[in-house]
């Protein structure tokens, strides 16, 4: 039985270098949105059919891609099912 004596029985180098590059991608991507966050703070003033909304514009900005998601969820199953039903 041979024993390299460079690595102890640690983790790949593969693995090392993966997880480094997975973690600098989510320090980028919460920096990136703590920064749209940031910037996004003002108020802006939204007109609801007979009611005039006063809110955060980033909590405007997330209901409209919680929105944007769902549908996007959603629209497939429904032109699917129509074209089996048809």
């Amino acid at each position: 039985m041979q024993t390299n004596d460079t690595d102890p029985g640690g983790p790949p180098r593969k693995m090392l270098t993966r997880t480094k590059i997975k973690i600098v991608i989510l320090l980028l991507l919460a920096t990136l949105i703590s920064l749209t966050i940031w910037k996004n703070w003002g108020q802006v003033e939204t007109n609801l059919l007979f009611a005039t909304v006063l809110m955060p514009r980033v909590v405007f900005v997330a209901i409209w891609l919680i929105l944007g998601v769902v549908i996007g969820l959603i629209t497939p199953g429904v032109f699917r099912r129509r074209r089996e039903g048809h």
